[in-house]
């Protein structure tokens, strides 16, 4: 066929390699400066109070608009047939296999991924000190934007998009289905990739997960500097767009032990954190002694450290690419899951945020995922 003579058989290719400029934000804001005082020195004294007035009109506009909401189009579950439903709530089973490597549970879930692989590993945060906790957020964004032993940032960011779909890492933390005083703790990392790709991706996930020839979390300063202001820079705008939800977490941070810890990585706390290096023009500045390179080096000794904390690993894609690529990946036996101790109680607090909006929350806590009431109150909060 022609697919099979052009695309499939066809031996010539061009592969195009794009490098970063490595100054170009410094170059765009250097144009944007230009072009502003360009404009400035353009305008005369007139033309620069109408600027000053047509903004104020449009503030004024903008306040003393009334939303008609008459006019967005609906959408009603009357609207949908009802065979719609059926198929859309029709589930086709999957086949799962369970076995284990190099001492690590494996699952291989067989489904129809249209060539491509998904894989995940899953692991154990349980001996990680409360010290290390704040530095967590900082790990997951920044394990794969480092670079590697031997590689630079640029370097291991090619080699990912050439072969993955990138990775992912992120941190999770659940609570027991029976009890919510108790919760576990761990990291997630995931890529894709075309099954013949398998082995390249279990190689990268191996140098990220590897604490000698991982990031270089000490020799890429000016690099992480710009990657944790722009961490900053986004987390204090997100309190205008996200206040409500920080909110909510603040509130819930004193009924479970997930509530708390999601709350101090990924609320309030944490942006505090972040803001205080929007004081500092370098990291060194702020942080003279490197403790945020060597907080971060010390959370990947104790995660991904002979490979005793990897729980599981999941496979989904074609049966056939089973157990390809996972002889690369890490050594060790699984760890049992760590538990948290937590005693809160109801409080009432105020967080200043610099925003012209109050948001406030309020946080019951009920009961656990197994207990009778936990679907009617799941279904009441919706």
């Amino acid at each position: 066929s022609l697919v099979q003579k052009w695309f499939v058989d066809n031996p010539h290719k061009v592969t195009l390699t794009m490098d970063a400029d490595a100054d170009f934000n410094s170059k765009l804001e250097a144009e944007e400066a230009e072009r502003l005082e360009a404009i400035q020195a353009s305008l005369s004294d007139a033309e620069k109070l109408e600027v000053v007035e047509s903004t104020k009109r449009l503030k004024e506009s903008q306040e003393n608009m009334t939303e008609d909401l008459s006019c967005l189009p609906t959408l009603t579950s009357a609207d949908i047939p009802l065979k719609a439903w059926a198929q859309a709530l029709r589930v086709e089973p999957t086949t799962s296999e369970h076995g284990t490597v190099a001492g690590v549970p494996v699952q291989w879930d067989d489904q129809p991924t249209n060539g491509i692989t998904y894989v995940s590993a899953l692991f154990e945060l349980a001996d990680l000190p409360q010290r290390l906790l704040p530095y967590l957020p900082l790990f997951t964004s920044l394990l794969t934007e480092l670079g590697a032993a031997g590689v630079s940032p640029g370097e291991l960011t090619k080699r990912m998009k050439r072969t993955t779909g990138g990775f992912s890492v992120s941190h999770a933390t659940n609570t027991n289905l029976s009890d919510l005083d108790v919760s576990t703790s761990q990291l997630l990392v995931s890529s894709e990739c075309l099954d013949g790709n398998l082995e390249s991706l279990f190689e990268l996930l191996g140098v990220l997960t590897s604490p000698s020839e991982g990031p270089r979390w000490h020799d890429e300063t000016a690099r992480l500097t710009m990657l944790l202001k722009r961490r900053s820079a986004g987390l204090s705008s997100s309190i205008t767009s996200s206040g409500l939800s920080y909110a909510t977490a603040h509130a819930a941070s004193t009924l479970t032990p997930e509530g708390a810890l999601s709350n101090d990585l990924g609320g309030f706390p944490h942006v505090m954190m972040m803001q205080e290096l929007m004081m500092a023009e370098r990291v060194t500045e702020l942080d003279p002694h490197g403790v945020i390179p060597s907080a971060l080096e010390e959370i990947a000794q104790h995660v991904f450290g002979g490979g005793k904390n990897l729980l599981r690993c999941r496979v989904a894609g074609d049966k056939g690419m089973f157990g390809k690529g996972l002889k690369s990946s890490s050594e060790g036996a699984s760890a049992a899951p760590g538990s948290t101790s937590f005693e809160g109680g109801r409080v009432q607090t105020y967080v200043a945020v610099p925003t012209q909006t109050n948001y406030a929350a309020q946080v019951w806590r009920t009961v656990p995922y197994k207990h009778e009431d936990a679907a009617p109150l799941y279904l009441a909060g919706q």
